[in-house]
């Protein structure tokens, strides 16, 4: 399983699944372990019982600095079913996080954490998947924890939950010390807990 970029088409892009397998699976959670943080992740994304993958795959190669004159990466959230409708995403890069149902509409959210063009902030957007289109669950915030600080898996997992029926998101306290004495790690705990207000 994996992306690919074909050349000389005006998409540019393919998502390859062993076809058995997405022929297969009706029963998620036993059947496959659900890849959860990363440029691939899966789930399912269209309420329909069967396995999807979704893979960030870049569509157009940019060139210079965008910040100088120069034009950005362009990349694309791509599924492995060709029934549900690929994301558009500009610059820049992003990583991917695996939610599970989160409004209850019987399908799986997922989280992008999007790199900005200059800088350590990071856009996130969670996206549901309602009537055959996607939307985002909330609006998108901007989040910045330093430069070169490290996020792991588990703490890109328990950035958006659920609890009580209700979903929240974590947010950097302007008035609280975030790092660890190293300056490398946030102090998870220390982030602040957001209610979203679902679109």
């Amino acid at each position: 399983m994996g992306c690919r970029v074909e050349s000389g088409s005006e998409r540019k892009t393919e998502l390859e699944v062993h076809d058995s397998l997405m022929n297969t699976q009706t029963d998620i959670p036993e059947k496959l372990e659900i890849m959860r943080v990363g440029n691939r992740i899966s789930g399912d994304f269209n309420g329909d019982g069967i396995i999807e993958y979704a893979c960030l795959v870049k569509t157009k190669q940019g060139l210079g600095n965008p910040v100088e004159e120069g034009t950005s990466d362009v990349f694309e959230i791509l599924f492995s079913n060709s029934e549900i409708p690929a994301i558009p995403v500009d610059c820049c890069e992003f990583l991917l996080v695996y939610e599970g149902d989160l409004n209850g509409n019987g399908s799986d959210e997922f989280t992008m954490f999007q790199d900005g063009l200059n800088g350590c902030s990071k856009m996130v957007k969670t996206f549901t998947f309602n009537n055959d289109v996607w939307k985002e669950l909330y609006d998108p915030f901007l989040c910045s924890v330093g430069c070169g600080v490290e996020v792991t898996d588990e703490e890109y997992l328990n950035w958006v939950v659920l609890e009580n029926d209700t979903v929240y998101y974590r947010l950097p306290d302007l008035n609280e010390h975030l790092l660890n004495e190293e300056g490398d790690r946030i102090i998870f705990n220390r982030l602040l807990k957001i209610k979203a207000d679902i679109n």
